[in-house]
């Protein structure tokens, strides 16, 4: 049984935030580990028995649920609200090293992108340079991600049609 369609719209209700993390859970991990406990009382359950459970929930299980998600949401606040006060900082501190950094790094990305298009690396080395390459792109993709926010907001409306929410 898919979780994602065995969740009840209580559930959806109570704790909406979990609802679209289980979408997509990984049976085992952190999430599916944490609600499994809270509606099962055991974090080793499958994932059939967790369906089941979150298809028709007692009121136990919806409270433990609600508890869960203004924990979770909880947790989430602090994380949006440390990366906000990195910007803020950075900001107020009219620091120009962040800028100029995220800068010579996407120059550093795209000259390598650029030569790499043009020029094979030696057979020798072609791990270390293609390594290195991935690396900088990863560098340059976090800096975006400072200065612009992540996709979080297109994960969550990704999610939502498929949960029963949203209005695509």
């Amino acid at each position: 049984m898919n979780i994602g369609e065995a969740i009840s719209d209580a559930v959806k209700r109570v704790a909406p935030t979990l609802a679209r993390e289980l979408v997509d859970a990984v049976p085992g991990g952190r999430v599916f580990r944490e609600v499994s406990r809270a509606a099962l009382g055991r974090p080793d359950a499958s994932e059939d028995a967790l369906a089941a459970a979150l298809q028709n929930p007692d009121p136990d299980t919806l409270g433990a649920l609600a508890a869960l998600e203004r924990e979770y949401t909880a947790q989430e606040g602090i994380h949006a609200g440390d990366r906000a006060n990195a910007r803020a900082m950075a900001i107020e501190m009219g620091d120009p090293f962040t800028k100029w950094f995220a800068i010579a790094l996407g120059g550093m990305f795209f000259s390598l992108l650029i030569l790499l298009s043009f020029v094979e690396p030696p057979p020798g080395s072609q791990s270390i340079v293609y390594g290195g390459f991935g690396t900088l792109g990863t560098a340059f993709v976090a800096s975006v991600t400072y200065f612009f926010g992540s996709s979080i907001g297109s994960k969550i409306k990704d999610y939502l049609p498929r949960i029963g929410g949203g209005n695509r």
